[in-house]
């Protein structure tokens, strides 16, 4: 920012400039003490440092110096929020009435320089005339529904009230450009650079060629919507919980099209091949008819239009002589195809990627190829990033104990600058409930030693895992924030049937629960044997099947049977229900029938059953499921503006992110290694996601296992265990 006349008097001298630093800092005392030094190498520099009010803790933590002036006024503030603009009007206030600069520098409390700050002085007592951050030179193009732009404007939209994440992209490239402009590599020109998501970039390419815009493009919204009518009329299709189903094909979909798979050959996970074949054959046509292209096509599209046309491939591999990918693990197929294709002749390409990162296979993305890109640039040079910034010593060093099982990967040996910290803590608990006490006894326990809840986080393989920790910390008044959606564990269909036979049996008997569990095991009553007279239901289905006495029968046994479990605690009479009933086997059956992997259903059933066991009554856990509800709802109808309390996330979902304490629940075998990834050969991407899990903890990393579940003794998963070895 250039300092106007008004607020600065102008010295000649480059080693007279005077530059007041202002910090906006949240987090990492550590390293805003490393940038804080560096400034201090300018002895006509002076710091002012405004520490966030959630992060009060970390201000005796701060260098004292006579040019370090800390803030007496803390603003709680939120990036991308009004707020954050009155954080700087206090900085600047600061600075103002201690004196006049030359220069008012804004920064992060984790910036660092990249080069010493002489360097920066005397970059801008050359260009004093431009100004500090000259972004009148680039266009102002805002960001599309597609992402990448093909030059960024500084003037970022909707900025104020609008809440960027951590994870936004539109973080990295404002770091990006400021950068840039910090150290004159500009020198205000436009930079021919062009940024964005492969998403973007190859949309922009489709809309050069094509002249596509943003109504062609099918939205997430829209293609629920379709793929959902498309579902609904497969006469042999009967879904049980529509929205995982759809949710599962709709990923299925994606695969096909990444990997440029033959959808004759295709192998669905969650339906028959056939079926899968027409929703997929019946999509594909709907969407050409409504001329709209998914985020999928965007691959294809441009594969295809490079394949067929490769004059338009030569203009584009004239413009983007260089290309640089980050996060190269999580590439594609038909990314890396295109790329290749782009990347030709001159092959003027830069890959950043960590194989022990590689977690999205089920998304189409492919560790292998990593290692072709060896194959494919034999004379690339490889340089290894081998420092930890983040982590102590002691979570490295376990974290390598366990990712150096896989074969399948590159050779590195990482190191870290924090010392050896905290030992890596494994807690065996007999349940989850007993495990939910523990994490909630844990937790309050870092608040109490000064940590802030938002630098805590609890990472789980899948949401089920959670159910028990999330009903404690409900129970127990303790904030906290999830970043996906978490299922109801009550809104899965077995959990409706379960719900519909309790309902039945507590004398609340309706048309709708009767025909939603009379087949459910199988008992071959007819829906036309069901009138609708609610309350002689049975004897009118019996007065149907009169001259049938073995279907009489099968009726009363149903009657009888609905009446023993209103006399029963409900975790009695799920097993009732389980064994004597027959649930067992229609799941069984259903599995069969779709397709589907018996565990996942019965890890459902099993769940559901042992969530009940506190409860005595069928109506108190009716109570609770009505509780846990409506809190479940309010925390998601609240997560967009509280972001406040611990965190709650899967492995997947922590990607990206760090905290000063992890917790890793429920680390039990067929848990993490998931069962299903076992039987899909995937073993050792769960243990990349191990990995990535326990490189989350900046400073506590604590790892809990449950002895027995739904009754059962179970086995701490084999990550654990390769912890120990050699201990």
């Amino acid at each position: 920012m250039k300092v106007n006349k008004h607020f600065a008097k102008r010295n000649e001298e480059v080693n007279q400039l005077k530059i007041a630093f202002l910090i906006m800092a949240h987090n990492n005392v550590e390293l805003l003490n490393d940038f804080i030094q560096q400034i201090l190498r300018y002895d006509k520099a002076d710091i002012f440092v405004h520490v966030d009010k959630k992060a009060e803790n970390m201000i005796p933590q701060i260098k004292k110096a006579g040019r370090i002036h800390i803030l007496k006024q803390h603003i709680d503030a939120a990036w991308g929020d009004y707020t954050q603009i009155e954080m700087i009007h206090l900085l600047l206030d600061e600075a103002y009435r201690f004196g006049e600069y030359d220069y008012y520098s804004l920064h992060s409390g984790v910036d660092m320089l990249i080069k010493p700050v002489n360097d920066l002085v005397e970059y801008l007592s050359k260009t004093r005339k431009y100004g500090y951050y000259d972004c009148s030179k680039l266009p102002a193009k805002n960001w599309g529904h597609g992402g990448g732009v093909e030059r960024i404007s500084l003037k970022y939209p909707q900025i104020f009230r609008k809440r960027y994440q951590p994870w936004h992209p539109i973080r990295y490239i404002r770091a990006m450009y400021q950068m840039l402009y910090q150290y004159g590599i500009m020198k205000g020109k436009k930079l021919p650079v062009t940024m964005g998501t492969f998403h973007g970039i190859y949309y922009g390419i489709l809309k050069w060629a094509y002249r596509f815009g943003p109504e062609n493009i099918l939205s997430e919204e829209e293609k629920y919507k379709l793929v959902r009518q498309i579902v609904n009329h497969q006469d042999e299709l009967e879904i049980m919980d529509e929205e995982d189903f759809l949710k599962d094909v709709i990923t299925e979909i994606g695969v096909v099209k990444n990997n440029r798979n033959q959808i004759d050959t295709y192998e669905s996970k969650r339906c028959r091949p056939d079926i899968f074949r027409n929703i997929y054959q019946e999509y594909e046509r709907e969407r050409k008819q409504l001329r709209k292209i998914d985020f999928d096509d965007m691959l294809v599209l441009c594969y295809q239009l490079f394949t067929s046309r490769p004059d338009l491939l030569k203009l584009w591999q004239e413009k983007f002589q260089y290309i640089l990918i980050d996060e190269f693990q999580d590439i594609n197929q038909v990314q890396y195809d295109v790329i290749k294709m782009l990347a030709a002749p001159q092959n003027n390409l830069f890959a950043v990627g960590d194989d022990d990162q590689s977690i999205y296979g089920f998304r189409g993305a492919d560790a292998k190829l990593m290692f072709q890109f060896q194959k494919d640039y034999p004379e690339a040079k490889q340089i290894l990033l081998d420092i930890n910034y983040r982590s102590t010593a002691n979570i490295v060093k376990n974290a390598l104990k366990v990712i150096e099982h896989n074969e399948v990967r590159f050779d590195k040996a990482i190191k870290t600058k924090k010392k050896a910290g905290k030992s890596l803590h494994v807690q065996e608990v007999r349940d989850s409930e007993e495990e939910s006490r523990y994490i909630a006894e844990e937790i309050a326990s870092r608040i109490a030693e000064g940590v802030l809840a938002e630098q805590i986080a609890v990472l789980y393989r899948v949401h089920t895992d959670a159910r028990a920790l999330v009903e404690k910390l409900i129970d127990s008044k303790i904030p906290f924030q999830m970043k996906e959606h978490m299922p109801n564990l009550y809104q899965h269909f077995i959990a409706k049937d379960i719900q519909a036979y309790f309902r039945i049996a507590l004398g609340k008997l309706t048309r709708a629960d009767f025909l939603q569990i009379m087949n459910r095991p199988k008992r071959y009553i007819s829906r036309d044997s069901v009138l609708g007279k609610e309350k002689s239901l049975y004897d009118d289905v019996r007065k149907f099947y009169k001259d049938k006495a073995w279907m009489i029968d099968r009726i009363d046994q149903m009657e009888w049977d609905i009446k023993m479990l209103g006399k029963m605690a409900p975790y009695a009479a799920i097993q009732y229900l389980r064994k004597r009933i027959g649930y067992d086997e229609f799941l069984r059956e259903y599995a069969t029938q779709h397709q589907m992997q018996k565990s996942d259903l019965f890890d459902v059933l099993s769940e559901i059953e042992e969530a009940a066991k506190p409860y005595e009554t069928l109506q108190e856990w009716f109570t609770h499921i009505e509780e846990y509800s409506v809190a479940l709802k309010m925390k998601e109808q609240k997560s967009g503006e509280n972001r406040r309390g611990i965190h709650l996330m899967t492995m997947h979902a922590s990607k990206g992110l760090e905290f000063d304490t992890v917790y890793l629940i429920h680390t039990n075998e067929g848990c993490i290694p998931y069962k299903r990834a076992l039987e899909e050969n995937g073993l050792e991407e769960e243990r990349r996601l191990f990995y990535v899990a326990m490189t989350r903890a900046k400073e506590v990393l604590k790892i809990s296992y449950v002895k027995n579940k739904n009754g059962k003794e179970i086995s701490p998963s084999r990550f654990v265990e390769e912890l120990f070895e050699g201990v």
